[in-house]
């Protein structure tokens, strides 16, 4: 069930795809739980409340059982084949569903969260053509536990889809360290936003300067027409 949001205006300087009043954040993610859960929830939540429509998906409950509900109002899509392991069948299940997701709402920013989540998403939102993609690193990709096999393979996937995505996200200074010392983006792209107070305005304004940027780019590419934004540092 979609929210009402005749409460919040929206801000003409963000641009958004012309069938579209306002401009649509597609977040995804893998699970719902613990603190990633409530801090998908708040920015699902947050956004919407700067002027974007927001939707989210995820996954599915992991062993724990600990996942999050999202509450009534919030658009939320479940694609139970989404989580952490690696599934063939599963992720090309996850995959079809999210792509479809993608295809029927047409978001203007598609932001995912956490490696199974950011892969999928991510592939679905540049084979769309979404005009901006965001993925959020909420912990180390390269794990100390598995081979190096694993982590260089890792390492390499997440190489090719940073060199596709507009913005990534660190929740800590040394995330994004040690990722960009693994080669995965550029300096440009990484932005450190920590769950904390503050933190939707942050992703508002970096969300609005990269459509602007896309707009820029695209000059009459199907989108509205607006003042063009500067990404932040």
């Amino acid at each position: 069930m979609e929210a009402a949001h005749d409460q919040v205006i929206a801000d003409p300087a963000i641009p958004c795809r012309r069938d579209h009043a306002r401009p649509r954040v597609l977040r995804v993610a893998t699970r719902l739980n613990r603190e990633l859960g409530r801090h998908a929830l708040d920015l699902t939540i947050g956004i919407r409340e700067r002027g974007f429509d927001t939707r989210l998906v995820s996954g599915g409950s992991g062993p724990e059982g600990d996942d999050i509900d999202p509450p009534p109002g919030v658009a939320h899509t479940y694609v139970p084949w989404l989580g952490h392991s690696f599934k063939p069948g599963d992720d090309l299940r996850a995959g079809a569903a999210i792509a479809g997701v993608v295809r029927r709402w047409k978001p203007d920013v598609v932001h995912s969260h956490l490696a199974k989540a950011g892969a999928l998403a991510r592939m679905a939102a540049i084979s769309a053509g979404v005009p901006v993609v965001v993925h959020s690193f909420h912990d180390r990709v390269l794990k100390e536990y598995l081979s190096a096999l694993r982590n260089g393979a890792f390492a390499k996937v997440e190489r090719r889809l940073a060199a596709r995505t507009d913005a990534l996200i660190a929740v800590a200074p040394w995330i994004r360290d040690e990722l960009l010392s693994a080669g995965i983006g550029r300096p440009a792209q990484w932005h450190v936003v920590p769950i904390e107070d503050g933190c939707v305005r942050d992703l508002a304004e970096l969300y609005a300067a990269l459509l602007a940027r896309a707009e820029a780019r695209m000059p009459g590419g199907g989108r509205a027409q607006v003042a063009y934004g500067r990404v932040p540092a």
